[in-house]
């Protein structure tokens, strides 16, 4: 995850081959603050492949506890 604002960062998540997932205010920061929006990358590990696991269950354990993720777009 980072700040939606920081797109360097998401250039890199998307070249080594994540997903965007989802997005979610950071509840630790305040509110109307540029970096308060997040964006969730996702990429599925060999393990989760061979266990049958996907994006929503790996995703939603990411952004648990930190306020309301996004679906995707």
């Amino acid at each position: 995850m980072t700040a939606v604002l920081n797109e360097p960062s998401q250039a890199v998540m998307r070249r080594l081959g994540m997903t965007r997932y989802g997005f979610f205010e950071h509840p630790r920061i305040d509110p109307g603050h540029p970096l308060r929006q997040q964006v969730v990358y996702w990429m599925p590990s060999p393990a989760f492949r061979d266990h049958g696991v996907y994006a929503g269950d790996s995703a939603q354990a990411v952004t648990a506890g930190l306020g309301r993720a996004g679906r995707r777009d």
